[in-house]
C-alpha cells in the first residue's frame, strides 16, 4: 500500500550502504483500487442482500487488531457470550457437507433431474429461469461464498458457527479454493470488540436473526474479502446424506487415537474414536465421527479443518456418480435434505448459472488450505478468553493477502522469480519487512538492500514477460503498476521493487 509523498524531509540515514542499482525509467503508480464501503446490515437481512458492482478489498484499518485488545477488550462480548461443554463443539457445524456438493459442487444433480423430469413431462424445470444471471462477482473472477455450520436448537450453544470456510470459485481460470477460518481464531467483531470469529454468529442470532449478517460483516472486515453468497446448515442431515450416496471414502492421512471422544448414547462420557491411516469407507455415522474428531490427531483442530474439507470433496465425488446420477430416488432423497437443513441466499437463476460454471472445474483444480498455526497464526498465551490463536504479531494483512492472490501462488511457484528489493524511503527495516512477506508466498528474494539515494515513490520493474503471476501478484499487493524494462546482462534477479518515501507497508 502507498501513501501520498510528505513534504517534511526523511532522514535517510539506513541509506548510507550504497547499492548499485540500474537506472531505469520507472511508470508513475497507479491510484490504489478502489476500496466498497463497509456494508450496512439490516436486521431482516437475513436471505436479502444488496447488489454489489465489484468485488474490492477493504482498508486495512478495519482489520487492524493491536495486541492490547487481543488480550483485554473482550469485556463486551463476554457479557452475552454462552457456557457449552467443549466435546460437543465439532458436530454442530459439520454438516455444511450437505450444503457443498449439493448447492457448490452438485449442481449437476439438479441438471439430472432436469433431464428426468423434461423425459416423463416434456417440462424444463429451469424454463422459468433468466439464463442472462450473473453470479455476483463473475465479471471481476472471483464469486466467494461463505459456508457456515452451525447447530440446532436443542444443542446447546448451538448458535456458535463451530465451521467457517471461504469457498472461492476463479471464474476465468476455472478454480475452486476452500479456506478453513479456525473457530478459535481470534478476530475483531463489529459493534462487540475481540472474540472467537465462531461467536460472531451467536452473537447476531442473540439480537435476532442476524447471525449470518453479523459473521459476513466480521469476516469482510477483518480479512477485507466481498462474501457474495453464503450457505448455511445444521447438521441433522449429515448421516442421513452420507448414507443416501452408499457411503464415502476418504485417505486418513494419520492414524487418529481420540481417547475423549464422546459416546453416542451419551455424550457426557467419553468412549474414544480410533482410526488407521489410509483409506476407509464410511457409513454416515463413521463420516460424522471422522469430521467430528479433534483431539485424536497431532495438529488438533487444524487436522479436522483438513478432513472435514476431505469430506466435502468425497460427498460431491459420490453424489455425482454414475451410481447416483442414475437413480432418481437419491437424487430427490440429497435434495429434500438440503431443503430441510440449509439455508443460503443463492436464488433459483443463480444456482442455474452456478451449474454452467461448475462444468469445468475438477478435483485437480481445488485448492485446499486451512489457516493455522504452521503458516499464519500463532497462540495466544494468557488470554481471559482461554485456548485461542491470532494472526503473527496480529497482522491480519498477511491473511487477507494470501486469500486475495491464492489463484495466483502455484504460479508464482512455477515461475520461480528472482527478487531484489531496495529501500529507498528512509525507514530502516521496510526492505527486510518486505522480503519476508514475499518469501512467504513462495517468492524467491535474492537481494535486500539499500538504495544509494532516496525515492519519493515506490516502483516495480520486471524484466522479463514469462513472469506474468509474480506481477500480478505485486501489482495487487502493492497497488502499483509495474513497468517491463529490458535486463542488464549480468543482472541476478528478473524482478526489482524499489521502496519510496511513499511506501506504508502493504
Amino acid at each position: 500500500m502507498v501513501k501520498q509523498p510528505s513534504n517534511s524531509s526523511n532522514s535517510n540515514s539506513d541509506l548510507s550502504k550504497s547499492s548499485s542499482i540500474p537506472k531505469r525509467s520507472v511508470n508513475q503508480p497507479k491510484q490504489i483500487r478502489p476500496r466498497s464501503k463497509p456494508r450496512a446490515i439490516k436486521k431482516d437481512a437475513l436471505d436479502i442482500r444488496p447488489a454489489r458492482s465489484n468485488v474490492t478489498r477493504k482498508p486495512r484499518e478495519q482489520a487492524s487488531v493491536s495486541s492490547q485488545e487481543i488480550f483485554y477488550d473482550n469485556t463486551k462480548t463476554q457479557a452475552k457470550k454462552q457456557s457449552f461443554p467443549r466435546l460437543k463443539l465439532g458436530i454442530r457445524a459439520l454438516s455444511l457437507i450437505i450444503a457443498l456438493p449439493i448447492i457448490f459442487f452438485g449442481f449437476k444433480l439438479a441438471v439430472s433431474l432436469n433431464a428426468a423430469v423434461e423425459k416423463s413431462t416434456g417440462s424444463n424445470i429451469f424454463s422459468i429461469v433468466d439464463f442472462g444471471t450473473k453470479l455476483k462477482g463473475e465479471e471481476e473472477g472471483r464469486v466467494n461464498i461463505l459456508l457456515v455450520g452451525i447447530g440446532n436448537s436443542d444443542h446447546e450453544a448451538g448458535n456458535l458457527a463451530d465451521t467457517v470456510i471461504l469457498a472461492s470459485l476463479d471464474t476465468k481460470a476455472n478454480q475452486v479454493a476452500m479456506i478453513s477460518l479456525p473457530r478459535d481464531m481470534l478476530v475483531k467483531i463489529p459493534g462487540y470488540g475481540i472474540d472467537r470469529i465462531n461467536a460472531a454468529h451467536s452473537l447476531g442470532e442473540n439480537e435476532g436473526d442476524r447471525g449470518i449478517p453479523l459473521l459476513i460483516e466480521t469476516v469482510e472486515s477483518n480479512f477485507k474479502l466481498e462474501i457474495n453468497y453464503y450457505i448455511r446448515s445444521n447438521f441433522d442431515g449429515l448421516i442421513q446424506a452420507v448414507d443416501v450416496v452408499g457411503g464415502i471414502t476418504v485417505d486418513n492421512p494419520e492414524p487418529i487415537n481420540d481417547y475423549s471422544y464422546p459416546c453416542d448414547y451419551n455424550p457426557s462420557l467419553e468412549c474414544g474414536y480410533f482410526l488407521t491411516q489410509g483409506a476407509h469407507q464410511l457409513d454416515g455415522a463413521e463420516a460424522l465421527k471422522y469430521s467430528r474428531s479433534r483431539k485424536g490427531s497431532a495438529a488438533g483442530d487444524y487436522s479436522r479443518a483438513g478432513r472435514q474439507q476431505e469430506v466435502l470433496v468425497a460427498i460431491k465425488d459420490k453424489a455425482l456418480s454414475l451410481e447416483t446420477l442414475l437413480n432418481i430416488n437419491k437424487i430427490t432423497e440429497l435434495i429434500g435434505l438440503a431443503g430441510d437443513n440449509v439455508k443460503t441466499d443463492l436464488d433459483l437463476a443463480e444456482i442455474k448459472r452456478a451449474i454452467d460454471l461448475a462444468k469445468g472445474v475438477d478435483d485437480n483444480q481445488i485448492i485446499s488450505e486451512v489457516i493455522s498455526t504452521e503458516n499464519f497464526l500463532e497462540e495466544v498465551a494468557g488470554s481471559p478468553l482461554g485456548s485461542v490463536v491470532r494472526p503473527i504479531g496480529g497482522d491480519y494483512q498477511a491473511i487477507a493477502d494470501h486469500i486475495d492472490t491464492i489463484f495466483l501462488l502455484d504460479k508464482i511457484k512455477n515461475e520461480n522469480s528472482k527478487v531484489a528489493i531496495y529501500n529507498a524511503s528512509g525507514v530502516s527495516g521496510r526492505a527486510s519487512e518486505l522480503a519476508s512477506r514475499l518469501e512467504q508466498v513462495g517468492l524467491r528474494v535474492v537481494e535486500v538492500d539499500n538504495a544509494p539515494l532516496a525515492q519519493a515513490e515506490t516502483s516495480i520493474e520486471y524484466y522479463s514477460d514469462g513472469i506474468t503471476s509474480t506481477v500480478d501478484y505485486l501489482e495487487q499487493s502493492l497497488g502499483l503498476n509495474a513497468s517491463l524494462e529490458l535486463p542488464d546482462s549480468e543482472q541476478l534477479y528478473n524482478v526489482k521493487i524499489v521502496i519510496g518515501q511513499d511506501y506504508n507497508d502493504y
